[in-house]
């Protein structure tokens, strides 16, 4: 059986893992794991794609070294890009979505098209954080950008071209940029040209399970990876995520990682003025079918009060699972969709602002932190498979938690508890599962897709949270 190398680029965090198919369970071995830190380029927030470049081929090199591999695949988060020259080379850094400049591109697209009459053409959810914000405030604000620019690709795509030294553009990462066609899948020729976005910067389109090519030889000589491969997986990390969901299609999901994607799998794009006021998106999943769902901060939140507390980088997860359950009566919550936590800055600053603003308790620890947040994320989630039983009118009887966060007891069980429904956890690395199980099929080392969820759950803890479950 093959050996797939799975990179997944989140955007705390990357790592690179081996997986092959033994019988009746997937084999993982984890090659390395890197952190994911943004930096200020001037006055632009951007992400390190020097550092992070030379994390990728260490994983190369480090996956040789412990027995190769016969294909690779990649997953990355949405949204951002890599401007790229004529000359092949990076044109500029690429900015974070986080970054305050986006605003500018927001106010400059609505100046052409409102909100609405964007969503109704495009199913994307308004976000200051979609592609078409950047690429408008970079048109407008610094044009020699683009005059320098032969293409931009996708972070997933971008590494697939340091490998292949093909520039493609993959279609469920493609669905975050806010210029796809909904129904066609394609990148909207007519919006580009209303905003003045040259349509050439997009590079000719890939499908997921498809080729870019070959590792050229020079990497190939350099690194001893001869012959091999580089597909297309759901090259976007939540795309990858929900495909690894171990139940039916048919469940609530929520994938929380660095953000909580909250929705479920409809075969069509669901498009009205209710979805829109509710702010539901449509992106692209296996299958080409459409991943409807609502964007909601997730470990975030947590990810950034332990820059703060942790200095030595030797984070114990269970530890602080258990400072939380210690202080689960503590009464604060924060809401993380408050827009404060939002831009970069001190995160302790932030919370300070946000518990005099709310008139709450300011929490003292990091136990009472976290129960703040799970508390708040909980209630998020209630709000929001309210919303959306009522746009697809649909009931949902369970919810696969996924990812990250689905690693906490106590979110898992405050989930169940504000939701009332059965919570299913698991698998936490959702997204290389998925981005493996895509590849393997694409090779024909997995026969179908119902073949996939059984090996997902074959090979990993799922673990089940009832309503009424008492765990603190």
């Amino acid at each position: 059986m093959n050996r797939v190398l799975c990179f997944d680029f989140g955007a705390t965090s990357g790592r690179a893992v081996v997986f092959q198919r033994n019988g009746d369970h997937l084999e993982e071995k984890l090659i390395h794991r890197f952190k994911n830190t943004p930096k200020f380029v001037d006055d632009t927030y951007c992400w390190d794609l020097e550092y992070l470049t030379s994390e990728f081929f260490s994983c190369i090199d480090k996956a040789v070294s412990a027995g190769g591999f016969d294909v690779v695949s990649i997953d990355s988060w949405g949204v951002d890009f890599v401007p790229m020259g004529y000359d092949g080379e990076v044109v500029s850094p690429p900015a974070h979505y986080r970054d305050e400049h986006n605003e500018i591109g927001v106010e400059c697209v609505r100046e052409i098209i409102s909100d609405s009459g964007l969503y109704q053409r495009t199913g994307v959810q308004h976000n200051r954080i979609n592609t078409i914000y950047r690429l408008k405030y970079i048109a407008e604000n610094k044009p020699v950008i683009i005059d320098k620019t032969d293409k931009i690709l996708m972070i997933a795509d971008y590494f697939a071209y340091l490998l292949t030294g093909n520039m493609r553009l993959e279609v469920t990462n493609a669905s975050t940029t806010g210029l796809l066609e909904p129904y066609r899948k394609v990148i909207d020729s007519e919006l580009c040209c209303l905003l003045s976005i040259p349509e050439r910067l997009f590079p000719e389109a890939i499908k997921y399970s498809e080729c870019y090519g070959e590792i050229k030889p020079e990497i190939a000589n350099k690194y001893g990876c001869k012959g091999i491969k580089v597909f297309a997986s759901l090259t976007h990390d939540t795309a990858s995520a929900v495909f690894a969901l171990p139940s039916s299609d048919k469940n609530a999901f929520i994938s929380c990682g660095t953000w909580s994607l909250f929705g479920t799998i409809l075969d069509v794009p669901l498009i009205s003025f209710e979805t829109q006021n509710s702010n539901f998106t449509n992106e692209v999943g296996y299958d080409f079918k459409t991943r409807f769902l609502k964007n909601i901060p997730g470990s975030w939140l947590i990810e950034e009060h332990i820059k703060e507390t942790v200095f030595d980088g030797k984070v114990d997860y269970d530890a602080l699972e258990k400072e939380a359950q210690a202080e689960i009566a503590f009464n604060t919550v924060i809401d993380p969709n408050d827009s404060i936590f939002f831009n970069p800055g001190s995160n302790r600053e932030k919370v300070k602002n946000y518990c005099a603003k709310t008139k709450q308790s300011l929490p003292k620890n990091s136990g009472q932190y976290m129960v703040a947040v799970y508390k708040g994320l909980a209630k998020k989630y209630k709000e929001t498979l309210h919303e959306l039983e009522e746009l697809t009118g649909k009931t949902f009887d369970k919810i696969s938690m996924v990812g990250g966060g689905s690693r906490s007891e106590m979110l898992c069980t405050l989930t169940a508890a504000e939701c009332g429904k059965l919570v299913e956890s698991g698998p936490h690395e959702a997204t290389v599962y998925g981005n493996a199980v895509c590849t393997l099929i694409a090779i024909g080392d997995i026969s179908s897709v119902d073949e996939a969820k059984k090996l997902i759950r074959n090979s990993c803890r799922i673990k089940t949270y009832e309503p009424g479950m008492k765990g603190f």
